[in-house]
């Protein structure tokens, strides 16, 4: 899609070493480039919301109505 999009450089990569290689080549090109790196995908076996970080979100709202006055 980049490349159709008009990107001068496009790469796929799906090893490491592939990738290594094709990021030094964009960054010693200095044109706009997109690399898509192919990757297992993996996460954590059970995700468990952060409670402060959904604390966070409610800190936030109560500050922009304190500053509604």
């Amino acid at each position: 899609m980049a490349a159709a999009a008009g990107v001068p450089r496009t790469a796929t990569v799906h090893e490491l070493d592939d990738f290594v290689a094709a990021f030094s080549g964009a960054l010693a090109a200095h044109e706009p480039t997109t690399l898509v790196a192919k990757v297992e995908a993996k996460g954590p076996p059970v995700f468990l919301p952060d409670l402060p970080m959904l604390e966070n979100r409610f800190q936030f709202a109560r500050y922009l109505k304190s500053l509604k006055g």
